[in-house]
């Protein structure tokens, strides 16, 4: 895998004009990390290849054969602030809420595949995914674009809907999927009002955002 690694790397190289020395400074790393990663075996830290994927100009997944990317769960508990609740199907005037609000936080099981990541959590509210989600449980996410990863059919993503200038935003979980051949934001729910969005293009009154990937999820027990 190494080999493959080094080559798709020194093929982008080249295509810049740029050593390998230069390239993995200006990512931040030290100047010996291409020269280090030639000489390992095993699978490359993520967050250190995404750097430099990014200094590159590609995703990470370009550098990489598939499955080659190490993705053994490390988990270890820590503190994640729950930066809002999931509530579909409703608008809200973002103007409201108080940006200089202190999010209150939760001891959950993080994701050590994405320390290189911002991870959050959410609080699920209604029932636009409740047969994986119940309402009153949470769910740990990672931030989309800083996470490396590609959207893949059964994702559940954070997603959130602008209307208008913005000014009003719709906040849900939905499942990637496909509609007649079109990507869709799917609900799994056991209420049929819920329909999926089609990922067909934004137009000029509704703008759709994935904000978050979800990770984990997690219910307290009512006694």
């Amino acid at each position: 895998m190494a080999n493959e690694l080094i080559q798709k790397i020194d093929e982008l190289l080249a295509q810049r004009g740029e050593s390998r020395a230069a390239a993995s400074a200006a990512a931040g790393l030290s100047d010996s990390y291409i020269r280090d990663l030639s000489r390992k075996s095993g699978s490359p830290n993520l967050g250190k290849l995404k750097k430099l994927a990014d200094h590159l100009g590609v995703k990470v997944e370009v550098l990489l054969p598939a499955g080659s990317v190490d993705t053994n769960i490390r988990r270890s508990v820590t503190s994640l602030p729950v930066v809002g609740r999931i509530a579909a199907g409703q608008f809200m005037d973002i103007s409201l809420r108080d940006q200089d609000e202190e999010y209150p936080h939760i001891n959950v099981v993080t994701d050590d595949r994405f320390s290189h990541a911002r991870q959050y959590a959410l609080e699920v509210t209604g029932d636009s995914m409740d047969l994986k989600y119940p309402d009153g449980s949470f769910v740990t996410c990672v931030d989309y674009t800083s996470s490396g990863l590609s959207l893949k059919d059964g994702m559940t993503v954070h997603v959130e809907r602008y209307m208008g200038d913005g000014q009003f935003v719709e906040t849900t979980l939905k499942e990637i999927g496909h509609e007649h051949g079109i990507i869709a934001l799917l609900p799994r729910s056991s209420n049929p009002i819920h329909k999926p969005i089609l990922m067909v293009g934004n137009s000029e009154e509704i703008t759709v955002e994935i904000r978050g990937i979800v990770t984990g999820s997690w219910k307290p027990e009512v006694f």
